[in-house]
């Protein structure tokens, strides 16, 4: 009975000392318009300035958010990127790359496991299944886009 009101004890402080650090509040850092650098525990309004979250625990310290700051900035610059490459590219080529994406998936489609069916929705929205002759002529027209198109 004492070991387990021992093991009990420590346990409690062991959470209690572990979660001293836990209590945060979220503030927000940015740079205004004369480029000062501006602390709040709101965002910036109105204007379109590039935030940073600081995370600040009771005791005072100061701490980057790493996890939110970090993927958010790079899925930001990733959509950068996506759209400085289609600018360069053009519009042509633009139109290949969609095109040979939409006859790969076409094509994988069709080659879905035999047997299992196939359709397609006719002018009224209705269900019209696919037949094998019909799937083999979708397949050889995807074959031939994608060499059209994809450049391999």
């Amino acid at each position: 009975m004492n070991r387990l009101r021992k093991a009990r004890l420590a346990t409690a402080l062991a959470v209690l000392a572990l979660s001293t650090d836990l209590p945060a509040a979220e503030m927000y850092r940015w740079k205004d318009h004369d480029g000062q650098t501006v602390y709040s525990d709101k965002p910036p309004t109105g204007a379109k300035v590039q935030t940073e979250i600081v995370r600040t625990n009771d005791t005072g310290n100061a701490r980057v958010s790493s996890g939110a700051t970090d993927w958010t900035e790079k899925e930001r610059e990733f959509r950068r990127r996506r759209i400085e490459e289609r600018e360069a590219r053009g519009p042509e080529e633009e139109r290949k790359k969609q095109a040979c994406e939409a006859a790969r998936r076409r094509s994988a489609e069709l080659k879905a496991p035999e047997g299992q069916l196939l359709f397609r929705t006719d002018k009224n929205g209705e269900r019209v299944f696919i037949g094998d002759d019909e799937r083999a002529a979708l397949a050889s027209e995807s074959e031939r886009a994608i060499a059209e198109n994809c450049g391999r």
